[in-house]
């Protein structure tokens, strides 16, 4: 994908494959708890073996960066307000459905933004909900006038 990158350390896959990564829908599995964060791209990342086999939930013994690369805009307003952005991974067992963040990193001479794991799943780049105040003047009432039943 143009703005998802991951970056894999030498010997963190044993064996040979491809990784896929396919862009899945905006606000994926919300979460009703959760109202805080907007997840603003959301990807499947998925490790297939030279067999065809796909490993969807693969684990690597050293950690992998799943990066999302943001705007200048997105990267200044990052610059700003560094804790309204997140990447979370969705863990989903029989105890827990939830999306977690991860250990940031940051790669600023490409404005992206990653996160360290050592398993693939789910991922978004996440962006904390700004809440907006509408400023609004005082509410004309009318005038009064005769009284009508």
């Amino acid at each position: 994908m143009d703005n998802v990158t991951i970056y894999v350390p030498s010997k963190a896959i044993e064996e040979t494959g491809n990784i896929l990564i396919t862009s899945r829908e905006l606000d994926l599995l919300p979460i009703s708890e959760d109202l805080e964060w907007n997840r603003i791209q959301v990807v499947n990342v998925e490790y297939k073996d030279m067999e065809g086999n796909i490993h969807p939930h693969a684990t690597f013994p050293s950690p992998i960066e799943i990066c999302f690369q943001i705007t200048a805009e997105e990267w200044s307003d990052y610059l700003q307000v560094p804790d309204d952005y997140q990447v979370q991974t969705y863990i989903d067992t029989d105890q827990k459905k939830l999306w977690e963040a991860l250990k940031m990193v940051t790669h600023p001479e490409t404005y992206e933004l990653c996160g360290e794991t050592s398993h693939f799943s789910l991922f978004a780049l996440a962006v904390r909900q700004k809440v907006i105040i509408p400023i609004t003047g005082a509410t004309p009432t009318p005038t009064p006038g005769p009284y009508e039943p």
